[in-house]
């Protein structure tokens, strides 16, 4: 540390030397500062004037496209889109099954999907987002003391499947479908 110390001692010895001749008395410090320039003429807008601009116009554009996502987030009758009929979709679910073309846990799973996604679009429930136990209650408001008694072992087995890895046997199987074919047929049959 000497090392650096000590030639740096002397630098500044040598440079204030340097700077008035021999014998005059040193300038007070504040009359040894003094600008080297005056100020700069600016021509044109300031920076932060275009970065302030180009921040108003992206929330503008952030705020425009929230606007019209939530006016396009309406309620879709089922056919209005040209989706088949929950019951087309759970006859060829019910097919693929007995082909083997899938499992009895990936048919529960498509099931509870199917169900979901139609109570979505027949009712307005947000029933994709919602759990189990909050969806019952909100679907008890649309569907008739059959259609609730259907609804709740459905929503239960398949919440059984997803979230415990239940593996359902032929008889769970064959009575969810019988189950869901009466409720897209009975409580489920049209728009609310």
């Amino acid at each position: 540390m000497r090392r650096f110390l000590i030639p740096l001692v002397f630098a500044a010895a040598s440079l204030g030397a340097a700077e008035s001749p021999p014998g005059t008395p040193a300038p007070p410090a504040a009359a040894a500062i003094h600008d080297i320039r005056g100020p700069v003429a600016v021509d044109s807008l300031p920076p932060f004037a275009l970065t302030g601009g180009a921040l108003l116009f992206a929330g503008g554009v952030f705020w425009l496209q929230r606007k019209l996502r939530r006016r396009q987030a309406t309620v879709r009758s089922p056919g209005a889109d040209g989706q088949p009929e929950a019951s087309a979709v759970l006859a060829r679910l019910a097919a693929d099954y007995r082909r083997g073309a899938c499992s009895g846990s990936q048919l529960i799973v498509c099931l509870d999907d199917l169900l979901r996604s139609t109570l979505a679009d027949r009712t307005g429930i947000a029933a994709q987002r919602l759990t189990s136990c909050e969806l019952l209650p909100q679907a008890a408001a649309f569907l008739d003391e059959p259609g609730q008694g259907l609804l709740k072992p459905l929503v239960a087995l398949g919440d059984r499947v997803k979230f415990a890895a239940h593996q359902p046997d032929a008889s769970e199987i064959d009575g969810a479908l019988t189950s869901a074919a009466r409720l897209f047929d009975g409580s489920l049959a049209g728009p609310a």
